[in-house]
Protein backbone atom coordinates (compact mmCIF):
# COMPACT_ATOMS: atom_id res chain seq x y z
CA UNK A 1 0.00 0.00 0.00
CA UNK A 2 1.47 3.11 -0.75
CA UNK A 3 -0.05 6.20 1.57
CA UNK A 4 0.53 9.75 2.05
CA UNK A 5 3.29 11.02 3.08
CA UNK A 6 2.42 15.03 3.63
CA UNK A 7 3.78 15.53 7.28
CA UNK A 8 3.01 11.48 7.63
CA UNK A 9 -0.81 12.92 7.85
CA UNK A 10 -2.98 10.38 6.17
CA UNK A 11 -5.85 11.45 3.67
CA UNK A 12 -9.26 10.02 3.62
CA UNK A 13 -11.53 10.05 0.73
CA UNK A 14 -15.53 9.53 0.88
CA UNK A 15 -17.82 8.74 -2.26
CA UNK A 16 -21.12 9.65 -2.10
CA UNK A 17 -23.19 8.23 -5.13
CA UNK A 18 -26.50 7.17 -6.05
CA UNK A 19 -28.32 5.42 -8.84
CA UNK A 20 -25.59 6.86 -11.67
CA UNK A 21 -23.07 4.19 -11.82
CA UNK A 22 -21.89 5.55 -14.97
CA UNK A 23 -21.29 9.52 -13.04
CA UNK A 24 -19.73 7.19 -10.06
CA UNK A 25 -17.02 5.40 -12.42
CA UNK A 26 -15.86 8.52 -14.09
CA UNK A 27 -14.97 9.90 -11.07
CA UNK A 28 -13.43 6.78 -9.37
CA UNK A 29 -11.20 6.30 -12.19
CA UNK A 30 -10.02 9.99 -12.09
CA UNK A 31 -9.06 9.73 -8.39
CA UNK A 32 -5.44 10.07 -7.53
CA UNK A 33 -5.01 6.36 -6.41
CA UNK A 34 -1.72 7.00 -5.13
CA UNK A 35 -2.41 10.28 -3.00
CA UNK A 36 -4.61 9.45 -0.42
CA UNK A 37 -4.26 6.37 2.23
CA UNK A 38 -8.16 5.45 2.78
CA UNK A 39 -11.27 4.94 0.29
CA UNK A 40 -14.95 4.41 1.42
CA UNK A 41 -17.60 4.78 -1.10
CA UNK A 42 -21.62 4.89 0.48
CA UNK A 43 -24.22 3.70 -2.33
CA UNK A 44 -27.88 5.17 -0.67
CA UNK A 45 -29.10 3.32 -4.01
CA UNK A 46 -29.44 0.40 -5.71
CA UNK A 47 -26.32 -1.83 -5.58
CA UNK A 48 -23.73 -1.21 -8.75
CA UNK A 49 -23.09 -4.44 -11.26
CA UNK A 50 -18.85 -4.73 -10.71
CA UNK A 51 -17.05 -3.94 -8.06
CA UNK A 52 -14.85 -1.98 -7.91
CA UNK A 53 -10.80 -1.95 -6.65
CA UNK A 54 -7.78 0.45 -5.75
CA UNK A 55 -4.45 -0.53 -6.93
CA UNK A 56 -3.14 1.22 -3.74
CA UNK A 57 -5.25 -0.27 -1.13
CA UNK A 58 -8.74 -1.87 0.00
CA UNK A 59 -12.11 0.00 -0.63
CA UNK A 60 -14.72 -0.10 2.07
CA UNK A 61 -18.38 -0.06 0.48
CA UNK A 62 -21.34 1.07 2.40
CA UNK A 63 -24.30 -0.19 0.73
CA UNK A 64 -27.37 1.42 1.99
CA UNK A 65 -30.71 -1.06 1.99
CA UNK A 66 -32.78 2.04 1.43
CA UNK A 67 -31.98 5.48 0.92
CA UNK A 68 -31.20 7.40 4.05
CA UNK A 69 -30.46 11.05 2.34
CA UNK A 70 -27.24 12.39 1.57
CA UNK A 71 -26.56 13.74 5.17
CA UNK A 72 -26.43 10.91 6.72
CA UNK A 73 -24.84 8.75 3.46
CA UNK A 74 -21.78 11.43 4.29
CA UNK A 75 -22.05 10.82 8.15
CA UNK A 76 -21.89 7.11 7.34
CA UNK A 77 -18.82 7.67 5.29
CA UNK A 78 -17.07 10.05 8.06
CA UNK A 79 -17.53 8.09 11.16
CA UNK A 80 -15.71 5.12 9.26
CA UNK A 81 -12.71 7.51 7.95
CA UNK A 82 -12.61 8.43 11.78
CA UNK A 83 -12.18 4.64 12.81
CA UNK A 84 -8.95 4.88 10.28
CA UNK A 85 -8.42 7.61 12.38
CA UNK A 86 -7.55 9.78 9.31
CA UNK A 87 -6.31 13.38 9.18
CA UNK A 88 -8.08 15.16 6.48
CA UNK A 89 -11.14 14.30 5.17
CA UNK A 90 -12.42 14.79 1.11
CA UNK A 91 -16.30 14.05 0.40
CA UNK A 92 -17.06 13.97 -3.34
CA UNK A 93 -20.24 13.14 -5.02
CA UNK A 94 -20.11 10.83 -7.58
CA UNK A 95 -20.95 12.98 -10.59
CA UNK A 96 -17.45 15.09 -10.23
CA UNK A 97 -14.44 14.64 -12.08
CA UNK A 98 -10.76 15.06 -10.56
CA UNK A 99 -8.42 16.43 -13.21
CA UNK A 100 -5.42 17.10 -11.66
CA UNK A 101 -3.53 14.82 -9.35
CA UNK A 102 -2.24 17.21 -6.87
CA UNK A 103 -5.49 17.97 -5.75
CA UNK A 104 -5.44 16.99 -2.08
CA UNK A 105 -2.18 18.42 -1.89
CA UNK A 106 -3.07 21.81 -2.70
CA UNK A 107 -6.03 21.80 -0.74
CA UNK A 108 -4.18 20.48 1.86
CA UNK A 109 -1.49 22.68 1.63
CA UNK A 110 -4.04 26.14 1.86
CA UNK A 111 -5.16 24.51 5.37
CA UNK A 112 -1.61 24.96 6.45
CA UNK A 113 -1.05 28.47 5.29
CA UNK A 114 -4.47 29.88 6.19
CA UNK A 115 -5.20 27.64 8.92
CA UNK A 116 -8.68 27.38 7.49
CA UNK A 117 -10.44 23.98 7.97
CA UNK A 118 -12.99 23.57 5.12
CA UNK A 119 -13.12 24.17 2.18
CA UNK A 120 -15.80 23.31 -0.69
CA UNK A 121 -15.20 23.65 -4.70
CA UNK A 122 -17.74 26.66 -6.06
CA UNK A 123 -19.17 24.74 -8.70
CA UNK A 124 -22.06 25.95 -9.41
CA UNK A 125 -23.76 27.57 -6.70
CA UNK A 126 -25.52 31.15 -6.79
CA UNK A 127 -23.30 34.15 -7.11
CA UNK A 128 -20.04 32.47 -7.92
CA UNK A 129 -19.30 32.85 -11.78
CA UNK A 130 -18.96 30.66 -14.11
CA UNK A 131 -15.59 28.47 -14.17
CA UNK A 132 -12.51 30.25 -14.84
CA UNK A 133 -14.35 33.61 -13.94
CA UNK A 134 -15.17 33.63 -10.75
CA UNK A 135 -16.72 36.14 -8.95
CA UNK A 136 -16.22 35.76 -5.28
CA UNK A 137 -16.59 38.67 -2.58
CA UNK A 138 -13.17 38.38 -1.74
CA UNK A 139 -9.73 37.56 -2.65
CA UNK A 140 -6.77 36.33 0.09
CA UNK A 141 -3.57 35.81 -1.30
CA UNK A 142 -1.75 34.03 1.30
CA UNK A 143 1.53 32.94 -0.49
CA UNK A 144 2.63 33.45 -4.17
CA UNK A 145 1.56 30.42 -5.56
CA UNK A 146 -1.92 30.01 -2.97
CA UNK A 147 -4.92 33.10 -3.08
CA UNK A 148 -8.42 31.86 -1.49
CA UNK A 149 -11.61 33.23 -2.88
CA UNK A 150 -14.55 33.64 -0.91
CA UNK A 151 -17.95 32.82 -1.46
CA UNK A 152 -21.27 34.18 -0.65
CA UNK A 153 -22.81 31.10 -1.00
CA UNK A 154 -21.12 27.26 -1.84
CA UNK A 155 -22.14 23.95 -2.80
CA UNK A 156 -21.11 20.55 -0.96
CA UNK A 157 -20.09 18.62 -3.78
CA UNK A 158 -16.26 19.13 -3.21
CA UNK A 159 -15.79 19.31 0.84
CA UNK A 160 -12.47 19.73 2.60
CA UNK A 161 -11.78 19.07 6.48
CA UNK A 162 -10.08 18.61 9.04
CA UNK A 163 -10.26 15.79 12.11
CA UNK A 164 -9.80 18.75 13.93
CA UNK A 165 -13.01 20.46 13.08
CA UNK A 166 -14.74 17.90 12.92
CA UNK A 167 -14.09 16.80 16.17
CA UNK A 168 -15.22 20.01 17.13
CA UNK A 169 -18.30 20.66 15.04
CA UNK A 170 -19.44 17.06 14.27
CA UNK A 171 -20.78 15.64 11.50
CA UNK A 172 -23.85 16.84 9.64
CA UNK A 173 -27.61 16.67 10.54
CA UNK A 174 -29.12 13.58 9.28
CA UNK A 175 -32.93 15.37 9.81
CA UNK A 176 -32.13 18.02 7.16
CA UNK A 177 -33.31 16.53 3.36
CA UNK A 178 -31.45 19.03 1.42
CA UNK A 179 -30.04 22.01 4.22
CA UNK A 180 -27.62 19.62 5.60
CA UNK A 181 -24.76 21.66 4.23
CA UNK A 182 -26.03 24.50 5.01
CA UNK A 183 -26.45 23.67 8.87
CA UNK A 184 -22.88 22.08 8.84
CA UNK A 185 -21.84 25.68 7.79
CA UNK A 186 -23.37 27.53 10.11
CA UNK A 187 -22.27 25.17 13.44
CA UNK A 188 -18.48 26.07 11.17
CA UNK A 189 -19.07 29.63 11.54
CA UNK A 190 -19.77 29.17 15.12
CA UNK A 191 -16.23 27.42 16.07
CA UNK A 192 -14.11 30.26 16.81
CA UNK A 193 -11.83 28.75 13.97
CA UNK A 194 -14.46 28.66 11.41
CA UNK A 195 -14.62 30.69 8.38
CA UNK A 196 -17.54 33.17 9.17
CA UNK A 197 -20.88 32.57 7.74
CA UNK A 198 -21.82 33.79 4.33
CA UNK A 199 -17.93 33.54 3.34
CA UNK A 200 -17.11 30.12 1.98
CA UNK A 201 -13.32 29.30 1.11
CA UNK A 202 -12.46 27.46 -1.78
CA UNK A 203 -8.62 27.75 -3.82
CA UNK A 204 -8.87 30.28 -6.52
CA UNK A 205 -7.67 27.80 -9.31
CA UNK A 206 -10.21 25.00 -8.30
CA UNK A 207 -11.47 25.04 -11.61
CA UNK A 208 -8.03 23.54 -13.17
CA UNK A 209 -8.43 20.91 -10.45
CA UNK A 210 -11.66 19.17 -10.64
CA UNK A 211 -15.03 19.88 -12.70
CA UNK A 212 -18.47 18.32 -12.81
CA UNK A 213 -19.10 16.04 -14.92
CA UNK A 214 -20.15 17.45 -18.44
CA UNK A 215 -22.40 14.21 -19.50
CA UNK A 216 -24.15 14.42 -15.51
CA UNK A 217 -27.87 15.78 -15.72
CA UNK A 218 -28.78 17.26 -12.34
CA UNK A 219 -30.62 15.15 -9.41
CA UNK A 220 -30.98 18.60 -7.31
CA UNK A 221 -34.85 18.86 -7.76
CA UNK A 222 -35.67 16.04 -10.77
CA UNK A 223 -39.79 16.46 -10.07
CA UNK A 224 -39.83 19.67 -8.24
CA UNK A 225 -40.57 18.40 -5.40
CA UNK A 226 -37.51 19.39 -3.41
CA UNK A 227 -38.82 23.22 -3.18
CA UNK A 228 -41.54 22.71 -1.12
CA UNK A 229 -39.86 20.33 1.27
CA UNK A 230 -37.45 23.00 1.62
CA UNK A 231 -39.63 25.03 4.03
CA UNK A 232 -39.51 21.99 6.38
CA UNK A 233 -35.81 22.40 6.31
CA UNK A 234 -35.92 26.02 6.70
CA UNK A 235 -38.15 25.35 10.17
CA UNK A 236 -35.66 23.02 11.68
CA UNK A 237 -32.68 25.67 10.53
CA UNK A 238 -34.80 28.26 13.06
CA UNK A 239 -35.51 25.49 15.46
CA UNK A 240 -32.01 24.50 16.30
CA UNK A 241 -30.60 27.84 15.71
CA UNK A 242 -32.93 30.77 16.68
CA UNK A 243 -33.14 32.50 12.99
CA UNK A 244 -33.64 31.61 9.54
CA UNK A 245 -30.83 31.79 7.29
CA UNK A 246 -31.11 34.64 5.68
CA UNK A 247 -31.34 36.17 9.06
CA UNK A 248 -27.51 35.00 10.04
CA UNK A 249 -25.21 37.98 10.66
CA UNK A 250 -23.16 39.00 7.95
CA UNK A 251 -19.89 39.80 9.38
CA UNK A 252 -18.34 42.84 7.58
CA UNK A 253 -15.39 42.87 5.24
CA UNK A 254 -12.84 44.28 7.96
CA UNK A 255 -14.36 41.67 10.46
CA UNK A 256 -13.80 39.14 8.45
CA UNK A 257 -9.96 40.12 7.60
CA UNK A 258 -9.61 40.33 11.47
CA UNK A 259 -11.02 36.72 11.64
CA UNK A 260 -8.85 35.50 9.02
CA UNK A 261 -6.23 37.10 10.67
CA UNK A 262 -6.91 35.38 13.71
CA UNK A 263 -7.38 32.18 12.42
CA UNK A 264 -4.35 32.05 10.85
CA UNK A 265 -2.50 33.23 13.95
CA UNK A 266 -3.83 30.32 15.81
CA UNK A 267 -2.39 27.86 13.21
CA UNK A 268 1.06 29.45 12.90
CA UNK A 269 0.84 29.13 17.09
CA UNK A 270 -0.24 25.43 17.05
CA UNK A 271 2.22 24.37 14.23
CA UNK A 272 5.34 22.83 15.90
Amino acid sequence: MVFNTINKKKIGVCIITYNSQEYFEKLFYSLPDHKYDELVVVNGGNPYDKIYKRMNGPIKWIQHEKNKGSGQSRNDGLEYLRSRDMDYYFIIEDDMVILDENIFDKYIEANKVSGLQYFCYASNAWGVGPRFARTPRMKVQYTENITINLYQHCCNEFTFRTKELIDKVGNYNPNYLSMFDVDNIKRISDWELGNPFWYSPDLSDSDSLINNNPDAISRMNPDGSRDSKLQDDAKLFHLLHGKFVWQTEELSRSQVIEKLKFIKQCKMQATP
